[in-house]
């Protein structure tokens, strides 16, 4: 096994990052998408909350 250079492992963990975000934005797609099954309105624009 070759060593890896430095600008090799920046790549690699730029790599590994960008799947993360675009994970977590698929995940906040999925969140924000969501819809409230007594309204059928967006969670986000409804008006319940947590705490009701």
């Amino acid at each position: 096994m070759t060593r890896k250079t430095k600008l090799e492992k920046l790549r690699e963990n730029v790599e590994d990052a960008n799947a993360k975000v675009k994970e977590s934005f698929a995940e906040h797609d999925k969140l924000t998408n969501a819809k409230d099954p007594k309204t059928m309105d967006s969670i986000e624009t409804s008006d319940h909350t947590l705490d009701q």
